[in-house]
């Protein structure tokens, strides 16, 4: 009975290989193993290919967010990329699924891309609504393009390492709007970001400690710094008369 309950506990897929393995000669396995190896490597590759397409459309979407029409964030523009990326998406998951038990062999191909996907979604999330996207909407709308029903592509560390650059975005967004005279914009994103680096430090706490946590809180921190100094100028320069007003006080002055 015990042996019965050992060997249902094996997949039906790895419990058939073992069986062949038994029965063929070694020379045979060897070649076995050798066309599995090569299959692996060249689904890797493929999805290194996959993986560079998804981070490029994914950091192009950010850029045209960041210029957008007359606060028009759902411009031609902003639609194609989306559509782009979720045929990458839906290429990246007809090669992982039939890998599903399998899927961490993968994991180092497509991390960088989910990752700046991550950062574009939220981004655009936050520019139309002020709201950061959850975790559980990321990974449902990925999961879409997925033959395996219920399966998530997106690990919660991609999303939070991910997310983890939107700071970044948040301080280019302060820095456009001051040298484009939208003044007005900048001050809402201060609480906002202040927000995002505290939540973002507790979910960090739940991921575990290793190099890469603690490179993005570094740069989360400074990156809230900046906002913060360029704000604080922000407001001590408003007291101070415009320079037109200056110039013509001190022209009527000589005159």
């Amino acid at each position: 009975m015990r042996e019965r309950s050992d060997a249902s506990s094996v997949p039906p897929d790895q419990l058939q290989l073992l069986r062949d393995c038994l029965s063929r000669e070694p020379g045979d396995l060897f070649r076995v193993y050798r066309r599995q190896l090569d299959e692996r490597h060249d689904r890797y590759e493929r999805l290194v290919k996959l993986n560079r397409d998804l981070t490029q459309e994914s950091k192009r979407l950010i850029f045209a967010l960041h210029r957008p029409q007359k606060n028009d964030f759902d411009s031609e523009e902003v639609l194609t990329r989306f559509k782009t990326i979720e045929k990458l998406f839906g290429k990246i998951c007809e090669e992982l699924a039939p890998v599903e038990n399998q899927r961490c062999l993968y994991h180092r191909a497509v991390t960088g891309g989910f990752q700046e996907y991550c950062e574009a979604a939220t981004f655009y999330r936050y520019l139309k609504s002020g709201e950061f996207l959850p975790y559980s909407a990321v990974s449902s709308t990925a999961a879409k393009f997925s033959p395996i029903k219920g399966c998530r592509f997106i690990s919660s560390q991609d999303f939070f390492l991910g997310v983890a650059d939107l700071t970044g975005e948040l301080m280019r967004l302060v820095t456009n709007a001051i040298s484009d005279g939208r003044v007005s914009a900048c001050p809402q994103l201060l609480p906002a970001s202040r927000f995002f680096v505290h939540h973002l430090a507790l979910n960090f706490d739940s991921l575990g400690n290793f190099p890469a946590v603690a490179r993005k809180l570094e740069v989360n921190n400074n990156n809230l710094v900046k906002i913060e100094t360029l704000l604080y100028r922000l407001t001590l320069r408003a007291g101070e008369p415009p320079s037109k007003l200056i110039h013509f006080e001190s022209t009527s002055l000589d005159n």
